[in-house]
């Protein structure tokens, strides 16, 4: 008969060990799952509901002095590479350049 000899054996509880290795406590089957309560909707190009058509833009009633200078300062513009002179010139000719706007003026406290 061969001799025998002492070993000892040590076990580790799950709470010992760390890690990745970590077992998992089981779930029981009478616990719910969670979901989100949040309903997804698809998108859609187009909007639904009613909405408001835009404002247009206040205009004036352009005079043919108003449109021939709109379009001198238009050609400045493009002489002098000035795009906001010629922009200028484009609102002048369309008459959204702002002139006869009845304007408020802030009231002094």
């Amino acid at each position: 008969m061969a001799p025998t000899t002492n070993t000892t054996t040590t076990t580790t509880t799950a709470a010992a060990k760390s890690g990745p290795g970590r077992k998992k406590k089981p779930t029981t089957p009478t616990e719910p799952t969670r979901r989100s309560t949040r309903t997804i909707t698809p998108r859609t190009i187009f909007s639904t509901g009613v909405t408001k058509p835009k404002a247009a833009p206040k205009k004036r009633k352009t005079t043919v002095a108003d449109k021939v200078v709109g379009v001198a300062k238009k050609v400045k513009g493009t002489l002098t590479k000035k795009p906001a002179v010629k922009a200028a010139g484009t609102k002048k000719i369309k008459g959204t350049d702002g002139k006869g706007v009845k304007k408020t003026k802030a009231k002094a406290v």
